[in-house]
């Protein structure tokens, strides 16, 4: 029997990438399962919608307010048994391809597996925050899947009822972890390797990269308080506080000592993260760290 497989791709102004996103999708046929791409435009000012019809993909206007939402109203007008849920700027690989028929037969098997994988940048001139901190942050332990790229059984997506559509970011985690407390498993599957092609290139786009996916550990106190990375960003924000009020003071002992601090937390938690990295990535991801947690604090700032 041929299983119907809904690819939801939530779109705006993304003609930049949206022809590779579908075109990598239907470069293999496959056999046992019927892929339905589905495009949902939010409101786009340019030609995502016509690009992504001319690729061959069907496309649904949407004028939600939230990412999550969008998605939500992709799966509402798509009917394919399996989702896969993928950003507009990533794309599949021929590894992909090779290996998504046997996922989509455990996942239809197995209607409590979330599964997917961690996008990968692109091979060909990767920055230094690609080469050290994506692709060793995407391929570490991680305790949930992103939606750039995620695979599970509608009746699962329909008992929890979707993404939580109030969510501005973070919709992913949440979801994951909703999904757990029903007794699912969250797995990635690193042999379906995805390409993230927009990853920031450089630190000014990185922290507000941040900024904004910060938000979504902010929606209430105890989820802020719950969340270790908001909590670290606070901690590495009062350090950097006390070297700036004992500098002013002309306590540069004192100022030293609290340098010293921040160096050796902010390294802590690079080698937390990445610790089966080369020392030298490591090391270089420690200041990565800084600037990682600076953006996760603004993300107090843009709810204020």
């Amino acid at each position: 029997m041929i299983k119907s497989v809904s690819i939801i791709i939530p779109a705006f102004n993304e003609e930049e990438n949206i022809v590779r996103s579908i075109s990598s999708l239907l470069e293999v046929p496959h056999e046992g399962f019927k892929f339905n791409i589905l495009v949902v435009d939010n409101g786009s000012t340019d030609k995502t919608a016509e690009l992504a019809k001319l690729s061959g993909a069907a496309v649904e206007v949407s004028d939600d307010k939230s990412v999550a939402a969008v998605r939500n109203k992709g799966v509402s007008v798509s009917s394919g048994e399996l989702l896969i849920f993928l950003d507009a700027d990533v794309s599949v690989t021929k590894e992909w391809h090779d290996n998504i028929e046997a996922t989509l037969s455990d996942v239809y098997e197995d209607k409590l597996l979330v599964t997917g994988s961690h996008c990968s940048s692109p091979v060909y001139m990767k920055s230094s925050l690609e080469k050290h901190w994506f692709d060793s942050f995407e391929s570490s332990k991680s305790s949930h899947l992103g939606t750039g790229h995620m695979i599970m059984n509608r009746e699962l997506f329909v008992r929890l009822n979707g993404f939580d559509s109030s969510l501005e970011t973070g919709e992913d985690y949440d979801f994951c972890l909703r999904a757990k407390a029903i007794g699912a498993h969250v797995k990635e599957d690193c042999s379906l390797i995805v390409v993230h092609h927009d990853y920031p290139k450089n630190l000014v786009q990185f922290v507000r990269r941040e900024a904004w996916h910060g938000i979504g550990d902010l929606g209430s106190l105890k989820l802020a308080i719950s969340s270790k990375v908001f909590v670290a960003s606070v901690i590495s924000m009062a350090i950097q506080l006390a070297i700036l009020v004992s500098l002013l003071l002309t306590w540069y002992v004192p100022a030293g000592i609290f340098l010293c601090i921040l160096v050796v937390f902010l390294l802590a938690l690079s080698v937390y993260k990445f610790k089966k990295k080369p020392a030298l990535t490591i090391l270089i991801n420690a200041g990565y760290f800084y600037f990682y947690l600076i953006g996760r604090f603004l993300s107090l700032l843009r709810i204020l």
